[in-house]
């Protein structure tokens, strides 16, 4: 994924940390710099129909995911201004979304 002009939110840097920690069991030295390789690596993924428009309906732009194969997925939405947010991180297996103390992130 290209990373110029792209803005990740606080919420996307507490969920990627939150679900790393579920699933590495300690926090990265430099989460900030895994999570910009992460999406250097990125590509865009399949979202089914239902999907997408839970994503629009709670977002209230066009969102896409871009996935990092087996593991890491982004949501990303494109605002009227062009500009493209990261506003969460998940797993792809979504079992280990729900990783973190035993309760749901």
């Amino acid at each position: 994924m290209n990373l110029h002009n792209l803005i990740i939110t606080n919420h996307a840097r507490e969920q990627f940390l939150a679900r790393w920690i579920g699933v590495y069991g300690l926090a990265p030295k430099n989460p900030d710099v895994i999570l910009r390789k992460l999406l250097q690596q990125a590509r865009p993924d399949k979202m089914n129909i239902m999907a997408y428009l839970k994503r629009v309906k709670s977002h209230a732009e066009p969102t896409e995911y871009y996935g990092t194969g087996k593991e890491w997925r982004f949501v990303v939405c494109e605002g009227q201004d062009g500009k493209r947010t990261v506003v969460t991180v998940e797993r792809i297996c979504r079992e280990q979304n729900k990783i973190q103390g035993g309760v749901g992130v």
